[in-house]
């Protein structure tokens, strides 16, 4: 009896080939963004500022005028209003910069932080063209109301002109009236009441300038609070 021949690829005494499983290598390939500043996320981060910002402020009206007391100076209110706008912007910077860098496709502490400042730089310009905005629709709609009375006062006067020329001052006394306001006026102008404007001007300018960079510090330690860490990915081969 002949025993059938084993060939390459068979088993001895069987008729069945058996194979070996080819040896294959995975390769893959990962493809991440060049770009460190990802818009999306920044501009998520915006609106979670300018919400924050928004409910904070309508929370600081509510508790100031539950609280607020007739016998109460305005100046305290005044002051305590500020302080609290001040901490809600710092607050809403900080919840900006946290979801801008967690909902980043780059990781890292250094692009967290980037992501941050980026809210910061886009609210800022946003936030000034709306106070903008607001401060040019209030002067228009002055002037309108202003426009408004001045010719209801001057039709006013028309009519009554006749039984009012009795009661009405001389052209001589509207002058001295004139330049006695201007003397006033000339009085005011100091070099001493000038100085305190000019006091009073810089030490705004310092406040605003100071509130702008606990602002960007606010949205940069947000950004490094929802920064996530880098892992590499595990390739098998």
């Amino acid at each position: 009896m002949v025993s059938p021949t084993t060939e390459p690829g068979q088993v001895a005494g069987r008729g069945v080939a058996a194979y070996d499983a080819p040896d294959a290598s995975a390769s893959a390939t990962v493809i991440t963004p060049t770009d460190r500043v990802r818009w999306g996320p920044i501009v998520a981060g915006l609106f979670c500022s300018l919400a924050t910002l928004a409910l904070l402020s309508v929370l600081g009206l509510a508790i100031g005028f539950t609280a607020y007391d007739a016998d109460d100076r305005l100046r305290s209110f005044g002051i305590g209003a500020g302080i609290w706008a001040a901490i809600s912007a710092l607050i809403a910077f900080f919840v900006g910069g946290m979801i801008s860098a967690r909902t980043s496709a780059m990781s890292g502490r250094d692009n967290g932080m980037l992501q941050g400042a980026m809210v910061w730089v886009v609210a800022i310009p946003l936030l000034a063209y709306l106070l903008t905005g607001l401060v040019g629709t209030a002067a228009r709609t002055t002037n309108a109301a202003l426009n408004t009375a001045a010719q209801a006062g001057n039709l006013a006067a028309n009519t009554a002109a006749g039984q009012q020329a009795q009661t009405q001052p001389s052209l001589e006394q509207a002058k001295a009236e004139g330049q006695q306001m201007l003397d006033r006026a000339k009085q005011n102008a100091t070099p001493e009441n000038a100085e305190q404007a000019s006091k009073a001007a810089a030490k705004g300018a310092w406040g605003t300038l100071v509130s702008l960079v606990l602002g960007l510090g606010a949205a940069s330690v947000g950004g490094l609070v929802g920064s996530r860490t880098s892992r590499r990915p595990h390739i098998r081969t």
